[in-house]
């Protein structure tokens, strides 16, 4: 066995790949995962992952890493183990790949579970993905753990929060979709964010009646046989937020994917009376 540290180009990438007789079938979403991450410039090349070479030269190991490297005509410094048995192939990449939870879990977080998937919906959110269509993509672990890192005390507090409230509401809406937008929304307005969120989770002091429609609403979609797709769920807090922002009130919540755009959050208080609008 021989190890070594190489700069391999999308040339060399090309010519490995000519190689690549048994590796396991090819995902076009793990390529564009690390093809993401390559052009983002989040990609980590120092992790001790290798890319594996048989005696005979044939590829064993990185066939995604190779093609992502090719699709961003970028060249990336990889840890390359060559001389290997080919019989060892069996055993390569059997173990579970560490997810975000792990991560943040690894560095200590409490609440870890909670706390990566509510950075996950908030991020998403921040990035307006929900309107945009194709394959839901998620962050990678370093971009999760940046985010908590750079406010931790925040998300240790939204995560608390976020189960409070997913109790309060009897559990019809998750706890990342209750703390993401809480959180996306306390960059708003910090105390219209929690009294929104508040008057949706436990009912109490409703102070726009578009948030009782909202309520009954989110109650009709845990009762019924069909369900709406959950990004409908989505566009139906957007609208009540917004209603709520801008002191209007909606008499039907609704929203069709196929005659309207996705929603876009109000980030300002624009109106001072209340309106009615259908």
């Amino acid at each position: 066995m021989k190890k070594e540290v190489k700069i391999i180009t999308p040339e060399i990438a090309k010519e490995l790949l000519k190689f690549n007789k048994f590796n396991r079938p090819y995902q076009e979403k793990t390529m564009l995962r690390y093809y993401v991450d390559m052009m983002n410039d989040l990609w980590i090349t120092e992790t001790g992952e290798s890319i594996k070479i048989s005696k005979k030269g044939n590829l064993l190991d990185g066939q995604h890493r190779l093609y992502a490297l090719i699709k961003a005509n970028k060249p990336y410094t990889f840890l390359i183990i060559s001389e290997l048995d080919e019989d060892i192939m069996p055993f390569i990449d059997t173990g579970k790949s560490r997810s975000y939870n792990d991560c943040l879990a690894m560095n200590g977080v409490k609440n870890y579970v909670i706390i990566g998937s509510v950075i996950q919906f908030y991020k998403s959110l921040k990035e307006n993905r929900f309107s945009k269509p194709g394959v839901y993509q998620k962050y990678n672990n370093f971009e999760v753990l940046n985010v908590y890192e750079n406010r931790n005390k925040f998300w240790d507090e939204v995560a608390l929060f976020s189960q409070r409230m997913y109790n309060a509401i009897g559990k019809l809406l998750p706890k990342q979709v209750i703390g993401g937008f809480y959180s996306y929304l306390y960059e708003i307005d910090q105390e219209k964010a929690k009294n929104f969120i508040l008057q949706v989770c436990t009912g109490e002091n409703i102070e726009n009646q578009t948030i009782y429609i909202l309520r009954k609403r989110l109650i009709l979609e845990a009762v019924q046989l069909r369900k709406s797709p959950i990004k409908v769920v989505y566009a139906f807090l957007i609208k009540a937020w917004n209603c709520y922002i801008k002191n209007e009130e909606i008499k039907i919540m609704k929203w069709d994917a196929t005659k309207e755009e996705f929603p876009k959050i109000v980030n300002k208080n624009i109106n001072n009376s209340v309106k009615h609008i259908n």
